[in-house]
């Protein structure tokens, strides 16, 4: 339940659950080496169901449960630990979401509390709030959102009761 991101020499995760709380450890492990989880440092607040993305160098993630539903963005320097920085905020308090980027623009898409077709966008590299992209071409949560460096594919996703298996893709 927890966010993913990486770099090309570190993957992250933050938050997450613990099987009865939301947690705010970040972990992270060296990809080119085998072995556990090390201690990043913290979140600002235990979170879940958050999203992430990166840059190069610097890690995101947006919105999640605390277990009140929150519109709160972070950001990690990936090539050195330490704890999370306040970025700014989503357009909506919302859990659930996908991230996904390329080097410079994230997007955060989805989400529920209420169940949302918003899709956000940050430009990675400076703080500050979420600006509206557009929308999805229907309301869903817990969605990936892989990307090139020129497309970002909305991928199924969750309406509840119904799965979804619908594709949206924005340039």
């Amino acid at each position: 339940y927890g966010a993913g991101m990486s770099s090309s020499t570190r993957a992250i995760v933050a938050g997450g659950y613990d099987g009865s709380n939301e947690v705010n450890i970040i972990d992270y492990v060296e990809i080119a080496s085998i072995g556990n989880a090390l201690d990043f440092g913290d979140t600002d607040i235990k979170r879940r169901n958050n999203s992430g993305f990166a840059s190069p160098t610097r890690g995101v993630f947006a919105g999640g449960l605390t277990p009140s539903v929150i519109a709160d963005i972070q950001f990690i320097t990936i090539a050195s630990k330490g704890d999370s920085i306040e970025f700014g905020t989503l357009t909506l308090k919302r859990q659930g979401t996908g991230g996904g980027s390329n080097s410079i623009r994230g997007l955060i898409g989805g989400g529920s509390s209420p169940f949302t077709n918003t899709i956000d966008f940050v430009n990675i590299a400076s703080t500050g709030n979420a600006v509206d992209f557009g929308d999805t071409t229907q309301n869903k949560r817990y969605m990936p959102i892989p990307t090139s460096s020129t497309r970002a594919v909305f991928a199924g996703g969750y309406d509840s009761p119904v799965l979804i298996n619908v594709i949206d893709s924005v340039e």
